[in-house]
């Protein structure tokens, strides 16, 4: 039943996947758009810098580059994390 006790909140990055069945209960949406370039960048800095401790990637990283060919793709935070856990993977593996 309706409370005021909690919320439940549903965050995705892929809204057309849900289900009509979860929407038909949702009664208050609200849109974040996705990252923009500058952004991006600084997020991939702040994500290399953790994940990649220790590593110098200065000459082999451009993180300019990979930031706009993100945003061109329409990524999210999401997805310039999981690119820097794959250059972890490259990296160490």
């Amino acid at each position: 039943t309706e409370t005021g006790s909690f919320m439940v909140v549903y965050a995705t990055n892929r809204p057309e996947v849900l289900d009509e069945a979860v929407l038909s209960r949702v009664t208050r949406m609200v849109e974040v758009s996705a990252p923009s370039e500058e952004s991006l960048r600084s997020m991939l800095e702040q994500f290399v810098a953790s994940v990649l401790k220790g590593v110098d990637t200065k000459n082999v990283l451009d993180t300019k580059i990979l930031a706009r060919q993100l945003y061109q793709l329409g990524a999210t935070g999401r997805d310039a994390m999981n690119l820097v856990i794959a250059l972890q993977q490259s990296v160490y593996g």
